[in-house]
């Protein structure tokens, strides 16, 4: 009757000498412990040789990527119309590409939402439409870069200063005013 080894990790018992085999990847006396990360094969000798964040398997050294990356050491980023774990998913963004890691879509400024078909709501700018416009007096905003497109009888940045031309303000419905302004 041979010596119970009590091995971890599928490790193989001696039952003549009571000692454990232990497989790639796993270390100790009863082989009770894994590779740390960055190491790996037998009794954790070698260093793993993986990019951008990526782990690799104690036991083999093959390298596991995270989402947005593949390749045998996870050196390639996923092409334009691939996301996800090793690449394996494909955008639905239409024209547009996508996040590799997460899918979602990368849209030009201006527009949002699913498959970048919306435009920014007014007041709104900017990748994803999370900047907010500063125009006043009625002035238009760019979705896309947030310049204001000031009305008839203002200029300025923000279209916050008032051009005193009497065409201008005429064409506003404020003629009678200025002309009240301009004799005191």
């Amino acid at each position: 009757m041979g010596l119970d080894c009590e091995c971890h990790g599928e490790a193989k018992c001696d039952p003549v000498q009571g000692c454990c085999d232990c497989p790639s990847g796993r270390y100790g006396t009863r082989c009770q412990f894994s590779c740390p990360i960055g190491f790996f094969g037998w009794y954790c000798s070698q260093v793993c040789d993986c990019l951008n964040g990526a782990t690799c398997d104690p036991s083999d050294g093959q390298c596991l990527c995270k989402p947005g990356f593949t390749g045998d050491k996870c050196q390639q980023t996923c092409s334009n119309n691939t996301y996800g774990p090793h690449c394996s998913l494909t955008c639905d963004c239409g024209e547009f590409g996508c996040d590799p890691i997460d899918g979602s879509c990368d849209c030009p400024l201006g527009l949002h939402g699913p498959k970048c078909k919306q435009v920014c709501r007014p007041g709104r700018f900017g990748k994803g439409c999370k900047e907010r416009c500063e125009c006043y007096n009625g002035a238009e905003c760019d979705r896309k870069n947030g310049s204001c497109q000031c009305s008839p009888g203002y200029l300025g940045a923000t279209c916050q200063q008032e051009y005193a031309d009497p065409e201008s303000i005429a064409s506003r419905g404020d003629l009678p005013e200025y002309l009240f302004r301009r004799r005191r």
